[in-house]
């Protein structure tokens, strides 16, 4: 009996002692995603390593293709963003237009309307970093994203950053 008493205040003491985010790795860190979508602030930033959370980013990297894609909810809508670069072999500058893309969506209750590049609506992505051993991708981006509805309506993401650790393939 005593043992058992023990053991609870070991158990009650650790999970007192941990934080809420637990990190699976001591080099994990915080993935963010952030930009102005047409003047106002966009950010998305989440704990990329932590056990059983929500991340809202997710970064893969496989056969010279990025492919980073970041959810924002607000109690009225729920907005992604979406960056699709190819040919990448380390930091530099990629024009994103129909084949590598960018696209902004936006979404309440059952309306989305998508917001992508294309010949007549680009931009531009900086990688900074691109480590592929600590498997770390970092930089800028800007784009134009045309509804695909309505060609008329376009959206402006600008200053656009993102620093997004991505998963071995």
């Amino acid at each position: 009996m005593k043992m058992m008493v023990i053991n609870f205040l070991t158990l009650a003491g650790l999970l007192l002692l941990s934080p809420s985010c637990k990190k699976s790795q001591p080099n994990s860190f915080e993935s963010s995603v952030s930009a102005t979508v047409n003047g106002q602030a966009w950010h998305n930033s989440s704990c990329t390593s932590c056990i059983g959370g929500f991340t809202g980013i997710v970064l893969s990297y496989e056969s010279n293709t990025v492919v980073l894609t970041a959810e924002m909810k607000t109690s009225s809508n729920d907005t992604f963003m979406d960056l699709v670069i190819k040919q990448v072999s380390g930091p530099g500058q990629y024009i994103i237009s129909d084949s590598n893309y960018a696209d902004f969506r936006t979404s309440s209750g059952i309306i989305i309307i998508n917001y992508k590049t294309d010949v007549s609506h680009t931009g531009i992505v900086n990688i900074t970093r691109f480590d592929t051993v600590n498997h770390i991708i970092s930089g800028t981006f800007q784009f134009d994203g045309a509804n695909q509805a309505n060609s008329a309506d376009v959206t402006h993401v600008t200053s656009g950053s993102f620093a997004v650790s991505y998963p071995l393939p």
